[in-house]
Order: C-alpha cells, then sequence, then structure tokens
C-alpha cells in the first residue's frame, strides 16, 4: 500500500509502527491521528520520540510480533474481520485508481525518457534474485514508485540522511556478500559524480555490478527546493552538471 499510507493513516483507529522513528520521513509523527498509536522498536529511546504515543515496547520486533500474533490467534471477532477485509479491499482500490493514473507516465515514449519509464522499465528487468540500489535524490524518490524488489533485503538506498554517494560501496558489499546474485545500482548522475570511480575498486575486487545512470545533468531535487524558494531563475545556482557520457566512463 505504499501509494496509500497516507489513506490509511487518516482512517485507521489503531496503528502500529514497527522499527520505524517518527522523522521527517513520517511527518514527525504529526500526521497521524488514529485514536491509539503503538510503536514498536529495538532502541528504547526511539520508541515515543517526536510525539505521545498510546504504548510503547522495546524489544526485538520479530520476538515481539509473534508474541501478538500467538496471543491473538483463535481470538479475533469474526464481525471485526469481515468490516477489516472490507476495509483491505477499499485500499486495493484505491491503490489502483492511483496506479492506472501513473500509468501514462510509466509507458511514456518521450525523448530524452521520462524517469518514470526508466524506473518502469528497471522493475521489469529485475530479476528473482536482483538486488536493488538506489543512490540519488530524485531518481530513489521515482523508482520507489515503480521498482518492486522479488523478496526482503533486495532493496537498498541512502536512507533517512539521504546521503548520496552510496550506490558504489553498497553494490560491492552486496556483491561479495552475495556473488550468486544479479547487483543492479541506478545513480543520479550527481550521486554517481561522487564515488564512481570506485567502480574500478569493485572489478578490481572481483564484485562486477550493473550500473544506470540517470543522466539529467543537475542536481536535481536541489534544483527544484531552490526553484521554489527563490524561483526559476534561480534554479540553476551551484546544482547544473556537465552532460557526461558516462558510458564511455564506465569502459
Amino acid at each position: 500500500f505504499d501509494r496509500t499510507r497516507s489513506d490509511a493513516f487518516k482512517e485507521a483507529d489503531v496503528i502500529l509502527i514497527v522499527g520505524t522513528p517518527f522523522d521527517f520521513r513520517m511527518g514527525y509523527g504529526k500526521r497521524i491521528s488514529a485514536p491509539t498509536l503503538i510503536q514498536i522498536d529495538q532502541s528504547y529511546a526511539t520508541v515515543g520520540k517526536n510525539r505521545d504515543i498510546s504504548m510503547g515496547i522495546a524489544g526485538d520486533p520479530g520476538a515481539i510480533l509473534k508474541a501478538v500474533t500467538d496471543a491473538a490467534t483463535g481470538h479475533i471477532d469474526k464481525g471485526a474481520s469481515q468490516k477489516r477485509q472490507e476495509w483491505m479491499k477499499m485500499l486495493r482500490d484505491i491503490e489502483a485508481v492511483k496506479l492506472e493514473k501513473l500509468m501514462p507516465a510509466f509507458l511514456s515514449d518521450s525523448n530524452p525518457i521520462h524517469p518514470y519509464r526508466l524506473a518502469w522499465e528497471i522493475n521489469e528487468f529485475l530479476g528473482d534474485d536482483t538486488i536493488y540500489i538506489g543512490d540519488g535524490g530524485d531518481v530513489v524518490t521515482i523508482s520507489a514508485q515503480a521498482v518492486r524488489p522479488r523478496g526482503p533485503g533486495q532493496w537498498m538506498d541512502p536512507g533517512a540522511l539521504g546521503s548520496l554517494g552510496v550506490g558504489t560501496g553498497f553494490a560491492m558489499a552486496a556483491k561479495l556478500a552475495h556473488p550468486d546474485k544479479e547487483v543492479m545500482c541506478l545513480y543520479g548522475d550527481g550521486a554517481f559524480g561522487m564515488t564512481s570511480f570506485d567502480m574500478e575498486t569493485a572489478q578490481r575486487f572481483g564484485a562486477p555490478y550493473l550500473a544506470v545512470v540517470g543522466n539529467n545533468s543537475h542536481m536535481n531535487q536541489i534544483r527544484y527546493g531552490q526553484m521554489a524558494k527563490y524561483g526559476p531563475q534561480r534554479g540553476n545556482i551551484g546544482n547544473k552538471l556537465g552532460d557526461v557520457p558516462f558510458s564511455q566512463f564506465g569502459q
């Protein structure tokens, strides 16, 4: 339900947050209005940070969720279960509508290629064992709309801090840890410029991987922020990049 999380948050009467801090990605918890909010995290310092909660549990999330599942099994009211199924169907219907709105961008034939089309094609390319890595700003946000890893532990990105340049190191580590798996990294051209020379390191240590570079000659996420604050005339200051033939660099 990645496209309907906000809808679910608005309608839910109980929300269980597991292993996720109330940081900027969660609006510091301010957008959650559910009457009952429960948070589970390994770190006691994270539980209840940035907003009040109804209940906080510190410990191993897997063990806690198993205990809850064991305790709840056989004790769920059939009427409540039916209402839950109806609510889940409503969310799936909303999800389908939002996906349909994105399909023209996913299948766009524009030239240069639309970034959503790039993300769509990457998702079509992924195999069952592909470890996907996103390194950048907009490319990670956009690819999250289309790329669906085929299993757990097969998605990596800069995380909450948005630290650009992590892709090359992530790719090497993933390939060395899982030599039989395919590793792919989608870079923004700004992120690629930060650690790209270590592609040679990856080759030298026997950790080759697939690299795709979204080349729009800008630090685009910064560019849009500047345009929003200072107007389009200042959009290119300090973030315009050259039109680099990255395929030749890779060779």
